[in-house]
């Protein structure tokens, strides 16, 4: 995973999902993909210092179909800026490949450490006010 901008750590909170070798190799697999895409929408918001390291921990619910809703912050990052960064990265994504889970579960709870490093050069056009 390039240094330049990275998702700390992707945890995927699945609840109910069968523990077996495949289905964990399917949620795997399906994490990275999530975070590839959330992570293709981040953009350094203008204006923002790049001397400091920012974090910050969203969480959102994906149904079938991967539509992101409810997506918002269990952790800021300290800056407003890189705050609605995040959470406009993981909105813009949507729709993510649709995620593997039980028939009997309609939604997915996601929850997606996003950091912003110093070394950062963005993937794409700098974010005027997200």
């Amino acid at each position: 995973m390039p240094t330049i901008l990275r998702l700390i750590s992707v945890l995927v909170l699945l609840a109910n999902l069968s523990t077996g070798a495949a289905a964990a190799g399917e949620e795997s697999r399906w994490a990275r993909e999530a975070a590839t895409r959330i992570r293709s929408h981040l953009a350094w918001p203008k204006g923002m210092s790049p001397a400091k390291k920012r974090r910050a921990v969203v969480t959102f619910l994906v149904d079938r179909a991967g539509v992101i809703s409810e997506a918002r912050l269990v952790e800021k990052t300290g800056s407003d800026m890189a705050d609605r960064a995040a959470l406009t990265a993981v909105n813009r994504a949507s729709p993510l490949p649709a995620p593997p889970f039980p028939p009997d579960q309609p939604r997915l709870a996601v929850t997606l450490p996003v950091s912003f490093a110093p070394d950062f050069v963005p993937p794409r056009s700098i974010c005027n006010g997200c």
